[in-house]
């Protein structure tokens, strides 16, 4: 009204693409360093997870940023915590689903930035912190799977915490695990077992992950190939289970599922903010990538009804697995492990050249 009172004419103020992608609010950074035990009957002997995030969109921000957490190294037995104080879906998803055998062999540790350096403010996106904490949780039990020459669907199953009093019910994570695997004609194997004998530049791998934000519980198969020249990875089919409870309208909640798997395919491979010392310069949808339709994949719902369970939120749970099962699709495929997401075909190159060289591959190098 002031400027409009200034100039004598009305005045349009038009909020553009660049304004909102350049001003608006990300999702949370993430660095995450975790490591685990298997014994020779495949069983998990040891967790220890540390972490260092951003404050959350809700809550938790206020009292992150005010010193009262995140943050614990009290050593946990045989049962994995949902979350600690503060630590809201970057904690969530550390395979509260499976049981430690060894007594105080489990330590997680979530630390937040300090809120003066710098850096970008987060909000409320979907699923804001869960495809963090699962690229590294997904990716350490198919490698803990691997080192005990196992399945990585049976190294799971074998590993979920079926004690009725656990914090989660591991019923309910076999449930979705199985229907996924179900849907995809699951055959047992040990991951990355065949790698080597695939030949030429493009490579096929299948993996599985489960996790979850916001209440139900979600798992997903994915089969990819890997142009290993170009780097570019193509999700070739997704089949993503959920268990909300009492399912009322099934079509729906497919629908939800759908966009929220493939919304999870596009950050894992896609999505990324760049910036300078100054400002964002991702802010339209070229410098911002995105799946776009010709790479959407194909996607197989597999709702899991509980009649006898209250309904659950759907919106966000089936984008969380995605991106650990892409990753251990990726492993399966070829070999390596991506430590990094996005899985961008420049990540994807460095990576296997590096492995090629025997070089270490170094996240953000």
């Amino acid at each position: 009204m002031d400027l409009s009172k200034a100039v004598g004419k009305p005045v349009r103020v038009q909020f553009m693409r660049w304004d909102e992608q350049g001003w608006t609010h990300y999702a949370p950074a993430s660095l995450v360093d975790v490591r685990g035990g298997v014994d020779a009957n495949g069983n998990i002997t040891a967790y220890d997870w540390v972490q260092w995030t951003q404050g959350g969109g809700g809550i938790y921000t206020s009292r992150e940023l005010l010193g009262a957490g995140p943050g614990s190294d009290t050593p946990v037995a045989n049962t994995i915590p949902t979350s600690i104080a503060g630590g809201g879906a970057n904690t969530e998803n550390t395979s509260p689903w499976m049981t430690v055998k060894a007594k105080g062999a489990y330590r997680l540790v979530s630390k937040a930035f300090p809120s003066e350096g710098g850096i970008f403010q987060t909000g409320a996106v979907r699923a804001p912190g869960a495809q963090q904490a699962t690229l590294a949780d997904a990716q350490l039990m198919d490698m803990l799977a691997v080192a005990a020459n196992m399945d990585s669907l049976a190294f799971r199953i074998q590993n979920i915490n079926m004690d009725p009093n656990a914090a989660e019910p591991g019923e309910r994570w076999a449930g979705v695990l199985q229907a996924a695997a179900a849907g995809a004609g699951w055959k047992p194997w040990v991951s990355g077992s065949g790698a080597a004998a695939q030949k030429g530049d493009i490579v096929k791998g299948r993996g599985i992950a489960n996790s979850h934000h916001g209440g139900s519980y979600a798992a997903s198969v994915a089969d990819i190939s890997v142009n290993k020249k170009t780097g570019k990875i193509t999700v070739d089919h997704v089949y993503a289970a959920q268990d909300a409870g009492l399912t009322v309208n099934p079509n729906l909640v497919e629908n939800q599922m759908l966009g929220s798997t493939i919304q999870g395919v596009s950050r894992a491979l896609n999505e990324q903010i760049r910036f300078s010392k100054s400002y964002v310069t991702s802010t339209d949808w070229v410098t911002y990538g995105h799946l776009r339709f010709k790479d959407s994949p194909g996607v197989t719902n597999i709702v899991v009804q509980r009649i006898d369970k209250p309904s659950l939120g759907s919106g966000e749970p089936p984008t969380c697995p995605i991106v650990g099962s892409i990753a251990n699709a990726f492993y399966d495929a070829t070999g390596v492990r991506l430590h990094e997401a996005p899985f961008t075909p420049a990540r994807v190159r460095a990576t296997l050249a590096a492995a090629a060289a025997g070089k270490p591959v170094v996240p953000g190098a």
